[in-house]
């Protein structure tokens, strides 16, 4: 066991090396230095939360995206999180992903699932960039076949039109009948 600097204040501190970055490590004895020091080593190797990662996904994003992508994002995001933001990035497997998506898609139209599916890719492969996770568990996900179909939209038809005018007159107090 080594001996470590003490400083004025009492406590023991070691500076360590550790991917690059001087990291110092400190405590009221040597045998709590150490416990820090090997505490440390175990999280880099499991690498950083998922929320942690989607969260400077979120802000590095920022400036490229448009306010309006920001905003559908974020939901992606936050249900991203809310299932699986408090594992380690290398705990969260595939099957997990693909299970969310199949849930998703089971409500919700197959572009918005796209969505989902693009912004849970993005965050991960940004773990993989960054050094988290040596691959990305979202890259074999695939959103089912059968989805909700897109709701299908169509403009009013006159007599429509006429009817809402109508009621819209009626609300505001003009009196216009609406037969």
């Amino acid at each position: 066991m080594a001996k470590y600097y003490v400083r004025p204040d009492g406590l023991h501190e070691s500076i360590r090396t550790i991917n690059g970055k001087r990291v110092p490590f400190r405590g009221k004895s040597d045998r709590e230095v150490d416990k820090k020091i090997l505490e440390y080593k175990e999280t880099a190797k499991k690498g950083r939360k998922v929320k942690e990662i989607a969260k400077g996904w979120e802000i590095s994003r920022e400036s490229e995206i448009s306010e309006s992508s920001r905003h559908v994002y974020s939901y992606s995001v936050a249900r991203l999180v809310d299932s699986v933001g408090d594992k380690f990035a290398s705990e969260v497997t595939p099957q997990e992903l693909q299970k969310q998506i199949s849930d998703f898609a089971k409500t919700h139209s197959r572009n918005t699932a796209q969505i989902e599916l693009a912004v849970m890719k993005m965050i991960f492969d940004s773990a993989v960039v960054s050094g988290d996770i040596a691959t990305s568990p979202a890259d074999k996900v695939r959103i089912p076949k059968h989805t909700i179909p897109p709701k299908r939209r169509e403009s009013l038809t006159d007599e429509q039109e006429r009817a809402l005018v109508a009621l819209e007159d009626h609300r505001k107090g003009e009196g216009v009948s609406l037969g």
